[in-house]
């Protein structure tokens, strides 16, 4: 899942074994999170898109 600043949901999609990919092309510049949730837990990174 891919949320803005203001933690407004701006993509969110199931990932699968082996390589995953997400079109950022059309994201307009400035600070995103990356939420990638598992039965284990979930971990959060920023993305900044110049």
């Amino acid at each position: 899942m891919i949320t803005d600043l203001m933690g407004k949901k701006i993509i969110s999609q199931p990932l699968s074994l082996g390589s995953n990919t997400i079109d950022i092309s059309k994201f307009t510049k400035g600070f995103y999170f990356v939420t990638i949730e598992s039965k284990a837990g979930s971990k959060t990174q920023k993305l900044i898109i110049e």
